[in-house]
């Protein structure tokens, strides 16, 4: 019970579990995501785990081929808390973030609240943003509930290239009888 409570929930700030109450049945949620976790295992295979600082990343993988991810602790000025996080960047993590993946030759994508910070730095250095709807639970003690909130993703390439690239390849691979999976 333990390992999936921890798959599918998150701890809060209080150090207890956050859960995703979307569905009406729970138990029927829960029984559905550990009945995928087979195909998860056989996708992570071969699949490198590691926990280092940001910046081991973003140096060591600074290629054209590279693609970097990256989803900091938002900034305490866009989240209305400063203990919205356990663990949370300070202002210099933030900035070399920002600047380090500013100069990074692979395509990095970072996700926050758009904010004049990230897009001071970020925008001047050829970064897009790509902004989205996303439905938000909370239940870390200040608001309770579900509501809207606009997020960003700061992108330094062409988007709507690398999909396409990305459909092309799927369409290769999968005449080839390659089987491709799209997400876990």
């Amino acid at each position: 019970y333990f390992y999936i409570t921890l798959m599918f929930s998150k701890f809060n700030k209080r150090s207890s579990f956050n859960f995703s109450y979307n569905s009406r049945n729970e138990a029927l949620t829960h029984y559905n995501k550990v009945a995928k976790l087979p195909e998860k295992i056989k996708f992570l295979r071969g699949i490198t785990l590691s926990n280092e600082d940001f910046r081991f990343y973003l140096l060591r993988f600074n290629g054209p081929y590279h693609f970097l991810y990256c989803d900091p602790p938002y900034p305490d000025s866009v989240t209305g808390m400063s203990n919205a996080y356990i663990e949370r960047f300070s202002h210099e993590d933030h900035y070399d973030l920002l600047k380090l993946s500013s100069k990074s030759k692979a395509k990095v994508m970072i996700s926050s609240y758009r904010n004049d910070f990230y897009d001071s730095i970020l925008l001047k250095n050829g970064f897009e943003v790509i902004e989205y709807e996303r439905h938000v639970n909370s239940s870390n003690g200040a608001t309770e509930g579900v509501f809207t909130r606009m997020e960003a993703f700061y992108i330094n390439y062409d988007w709507e290239k690398e999909v396409s690239r990305w459909e092309s390849t799927r369409e290769i691979l999968t005449s080839r009888g390659i089987r491709v999976i799209d997400k876990i």
